[in-house]
């Protein structure tokens, strides 16, 4: 009896397929997930062990379906300046930081009036300085230099030699300051610091703060009967300096010291130069 009973457990192992493999319980006890609506289940393939992971439009995560919270996290990154050195995104300016493109002299203005928001949107944003010196930095040179004709009017005693060559002074005490503040920067600044006058935010950072000075001297010239209260203006470009540093990264022990010496490297820059071609061009006084 013993031997027909064997004889017919192995004809059922040579003939049914089922036990071919052992019994395979996680096949066999799948169930259908409940999914959210839009979301599909996806195996990741880079464990060791299969894990279903949510993918909606191609973006996968674990368990998060906030679609804002990616951007959300990314914004609080960028607030403190801190995800990118010396405040760059990239060492092509925005060509590599994704930032949107924005009128630079709109920039400027936004800046002023907001000077954190400002700067953060400078610092994104995908213009290039050679861009921000074409369409902000430049024409804005031009008007302060154009302004000092205005002169003229106001004062009988002013010739057209004297505006002139007030004009030549004050185009070329922003135009050369910006280069020289770039100078004084590697001059002064401590060795981990001198190549912020390489960065493209370094470049934009001093082309915006010398165009206030120039929007600044413009209002002077177009409003002499305010002069006296217009004279205070370059305190403002002082604190835009100052709120625009943070994004350097400065050491946390020299912050102050190093953020004072930016804001006083964009005042002074101008003021050597118009010193030095008001020595050389004296003229302009007589």
């Amino acid at each position: 009896m013993n031997e027909n009973n064997n004889e017919f457990h192995d004809s059922l192992n040579d003939n049914d397929p089922f036990f071919d493999s052992p019994l395979d319980l996680d096949s066999s006890l799948e169930m259908p997930l409940n999914t959210p609506e839009g979301y599909s289940l996806e195996e990741d393939d880079d464990d060791d062990e299969n894990e279903l992971k949510l993918s909606k439009n191609g973006r996968q995560g674990n368990h998060n379906f906030d679609e804002g919270d990616e951007d959300h996290d990314d914004e609080e990154e960028d607030e403190d300046g801190d995800n990118e050195e010396y405040g760059d995104r990239g060492e092509n300016g925005g060509e590599n930081g994704g930032g949107k493109s924005y009128p630079t002299i709109r920039l400027l203005f936004e800046m002023m009036i907001n000077p954190i928001e400002g700067w953060k949107k400078i610092r994104r944003t995908k213009s290039t300085p050679e861009e921000t010196a074409r369409g902000c930095f430049y024409p804005i040179l031009a008007i302060a230099a154009a302004s000092c004709f205005m002169e003229c009017i106001y004062n009988s005693a002013t010739t057209l030699s004297m505006a002139m060559i007030e004009a030549v002074k004050i185009f070329v005490s922003l135009f050369f300051g910006n280069f020289l503040a770039l100078t004084f920067v590697k001059m002064l600044m401590p060795k981990d610091q001198k190549k912020i006058a390489d960065t493209v935010f370094g470049k934009k950072y001093m082309m915006y703060l010398l165009s206030t000075l120039g929007l600044f001297w413009t209002l002077f010239e177009l409003l002499p009967m305010i002069g006296p209260v217009l004279s205070f203006t370059p305190l403002w470009t002082i604190y835009l300096a100052m709120r625009g540093a943070r994004f350097f990264r400065f050491p946390e022990e020299k912050t102050s010291i190093l953020t004072a010496v930016m804001c006083g490297i964009v005042v002074a820059a101008p003021y050597v130069v118009f010193w030095v071609f008001d020595m050389l061009l004296p003229a302009g006084n007589a």
